[in-house]
């Protein structure tokens, strides 16, 4: 069943549906037509923060398991006796991260009608700025290393990306001994994400979390 199909979905099987499919390539579905009821977003997830984005009110819900946060706004085309919420961008995590205490991100997938608003960095941001700790996956897409560019290129913000050695089990240090962060334009992508599928050689990671 393509992504596209899903209509009125129960968020559960949405998620199931969603969870196999990874970053290794740039993944281009519309998620326009994914809803989720009022009911199943008291039951299973916490609302974590209303931001205004993409020419709207965005509310983002975390998942009370720890394994997906959603952005979700109004449905414009509901009907009575449909589900009034839209979901507009799903990140889901791994049931382990390699870092304690935080959230590796498995999955991204963002409304292509909604991604000009940047709504997968502002989930991103989001959990950050509420004391949540977010891990890179150990693969990439090319829309998925821009976007943790971005966040690391963001000026004015409470936030910070640091350079995490997965194998080592350390932060990566400065020549000043101090905890190293990302720039962009000084770290080769080749040196944090690997098309390797066993991960032999390179096991570094980015980290988000508050300064």
């Amino acid at each position: 069943m393509k992504v596209s199909q899903i209509i009125n979905a129960d968020l559960d099987e949405l998620l199931k549906e969603m969870a196999p499919m990874r970053l290794k390539k740039s993944l281009d579905k519309d998620i326009y037509q994914m809803t989720v009821s009022d009911a199943s977003l008291k039951e299973r997830f916490t609302l974590v923060d209303t931001v205004t984005a993409a020419g709207g009110t965005i509310r983002c819900y975390l998942r009370k398991s720890l394994t997906a946060v959603i952005a979700v706004t109004d449905n414009p085309v509901a009907k009575e006796g449909e589900n009034p919420n839209l979901i507009v961008c799903s990140l889901t995590f791994k049931d382990k991260s390699p870092l304690p205490k935080s959230l590796q991100v498995e999955l991204v997938v963002t409304s292509e009608r909604f991604r000009a608003g940047g709504i997968a960095s502002i989930l991103y941001k989001t959990l950050a700025l509420h004391g949540y700790v977010i891990v890179s996956d150990f693969t990439q897409s090319d829309d998925g290393s821009k976007l943790w560019k971005r966040i690391a290129s963001g000026k004015g913000e409470h936030l910070v990306v640091r350079v995490y050695d997965a194998k080592a089990h350390e932060f990566l240090k400065d020549k000043d001994d101090k905890e190293l962060q990302y720039a962009p334009k000084d770290v080769p992508d080749h040196d944090i994400w690997s098309e390797e599928s066993d991960r032999g050689k390179i096991l570094t990671l980015l980290v988000l979390s508050k300064k």
